[in-house]
């Protein structure tokens, strides 16, 4: 007989499960979804004891009990040791702590090394994931969780029931840009692979598949080694798509692996094409990393040591580009591609010149293309230096006063203050709300710089992502990467599917909107987040969009 039992509750995607603490929600009965949703909560566990008996551990079994089953995907929520939890305070209460700890994050398959167990007095979670099937029957599906003991001599069970409502409703087709860079170096290095070696492309289809799986349909292409997060006069792994040659003085081009990553791209549902940044970062004043091939031999040609401005560089995009180009059109993805001059360009750092340079040397090859950047200081729009910019949250407001078509907005670790951003000490709402703040504010696209940044600062060295997730000291944890390499798999992290649930709250109220009206849905999540919703003004903690979103799914029903 088992001298223990289990606390169970049954918790939304938006509570942390933190090892020390009970959960502060009542436990839930249940949700809705549309079809073709992917619907997510957990079960928070920790072991109690009945008597004076103690054990550190007890293994446990669990079996799943529904009519949706096939589609229900359940995983272990693991914590990881987080050291530079945010940045030394500046009155925000948006925070779970300050401190460094364990934090949860990863969701684990359930396996022998990641098997299911409570430790005494002690909190665990399972994430459950149910993918609705686009053509399931409209309804109320009980999910019935069940725990067992696995110790022979334990014959402990107990169980959970989870009621999810299927709205009779599709949810449409994401028409949300979303981009996280993608990182092929990285790749290369957590899995062992040489670049661009068969076992590297099997590798970088993994992942593809799992951001795409997560929403991210637009991908940072490196059709050079993308000159991102390099530390002056170091350099990253070479990655580059585009064979370069010099023979007797003149360039020329091969796509072949250009070719083969977009083919692999669209297969896999990637929609945008993001070309790297032709321009090094914060300023387009040097010349990104670039392999030519002499004569025969290989030698780096571009990179720090050749400034932005020089006539060979000139020479090189003169000969590049317009190859480039026309490859992308006899591909047939020249809508679907964006170019990049550089990251963050800052007019008090004076790169207003150098990137308006960079600028007019490709514009005789872009015309017709998206030209996209992160950039915070709205003079490079005004004064028509690119048509789709992308400002950080905490500086979108003099942004939404200007006419722009295509309204992109992006955080990364300097949005630490009042805005949406994905910190592992931050609570899962400051995360989902961005899909509420697109939503009202019209915007098109997101970006985020780490899907899969697996280095320390200024990519100056590897790291274990299970061991550092604040790229040793210098980043927020959480602001590099929202995917683990577990051998030669891809995990997923709660921040990732939390974001996924903010895409697809966007889309469900596009839906609610296209029959309601924009003011009726901005009302309606409104009055339930008690608060006008603005990029710099939102409630931190609570289910309060579980609870709107509730209220649309049951608006869209009533409609049907």
């Amino acid at each position: 007989m088992a001298n223990y039992q289990l606390k169970l509750k049954q918790v939304s995607s938006l509570e942390k499960v933190f090892f020390d603490r009970e959960p502060t929600h009542d436990s839930i009965q249940g949700g809705s979804a549309l079809k073709g949703e992917e619907y997510s909560y957990q079960i928070a566990f920790s072991k109690v004891f009945k008597q004076d008996w103690w054990t550190a551990r007890s293994d446990l079994k669990v079996s799943v009990n529904s009519e949706l089953t096939p589609f229900i995907t359940v995983r272990n929520v693991k914590n990881v040791p987080v050291e530079l939890a945010a940045f030394p305070p500046k009155n925000d209460a948006g925070y779970y702590s300050l401190n460094s700890g364990m934090y949860p994050d990863p969701l684990m398959p359930i396996d022998q090394n990641n098997p299911v167990y409570a430790v005494c007095h002690k909190w665990h979670a399972l994430w459950i994931s149910v993918r609705v099937p686009a053509d399931c029957k409209a309804g109320v599906y009980p999910i019935e969780v069940t725990f067992e003991g696995t110790d022979p001599e334990d014959d402990y069970k107990t169980s959970s029931v989870f009621n999810l409502e299927v709205i009779d409703v599709c949810l449409p087709k994401q028409e949300m840009i979303v981009t996280q860079w993608f990182h092929c170096d990285c790749i290369a290095d957590l899995h062992d692979a040489e670049i661009f070696s068969d076992k590297h492309w099997e590798m970088i289809e993994k992942y593809i598949r799992v951001a795409v799986d997560n929403g991210i349909n637009m991908l940072l292409t490196p059709i050079f080694t993308p000159p991102l997060d390099t530390a002056y006069l170091a350099e990253r792994k070479t990655v580059q798509l585009i064979d370069c040659y010099e023979t007797n003085g003149e360039y020329s081009f091969r796509f072949d692996k250009l070719d083969k990553w977009i083919d692999i791209c669209l297969k896999n549902g990637v929609q945008y094409f993001e070309m790297s940044h032709l321009f090094t970062q914060w300023g387009a004043v040097h010349t990104p990393k670039i392999v030519v091939n002499v004569d025969g031999k290989e030698e780096k040609r571009f990179g720090w040591h050749m400034e932005a401005k020089t006539p060979e560089y000139k020479r090189f995009i003169d000969a590049m580009m317009p190859e480039l180009v026309a490859f992308l059109k006899a591909k047939g993805v020249q809508d679907k591609v964006y170019f990049h001059v550089s990251d963050e360009p800052f007019l008090s750092l004076g790169h207003l010149e150098t990137y308006k340079y960079a600028q007019e040397l490709l514009a005789p090859y872009t015309k017709g293309f998206k030209m996209l950047d992160a950039m915070s200081d709205i003079d490079f729009y005004k004064q028509g230096l690119v048509n789709t910019p992308v400002p950080a949250s905490d500086r979108m407001e003099e942004f939404l006063k200007e006419d722009i078509e295509n309204r992109w907005v992006y955080y990364c670790s300097a949005q630490a203050k009042d805005v949406s951003n994905r910190f592992l000490s931050q609570p899962s709402a400051r995360n989902r709300i961005m899909g509420t703040q697109m939503f009202k504010f019209d915007c098109v696209g997101f970006l985020q710089w780490g899907f899969n940044y697996f280095y320390s600062i200024l990519s100056k060295g590897v790291i274990n992502p299970f061991e550092t997730v604040d790229s040793g000291g210098a980043f927020p944890a959480g602001d590099a990467f929202s995917v683990y390499p577990y051998g030669d798999e891809v995990v997923e992290s709660i921040r990732l599917k939390v974001f996924k649930d903010a895409i697809q709250d966007y889309t469900a109220m596009h839906l609610l909107a296209s029959y309601k009206g924009k003011d009726y849905v901005v009302n309606l999540i409104e009055e339930i987040a008690g608060q006008e919703i603005r990029f710099d003004s939102f409630p931190y903690f609570g289910d309060y969009i579980i609870h709107y979103r509730e209220k649309i799914n049951q608006e869209l029903k009533k409609l049907v």
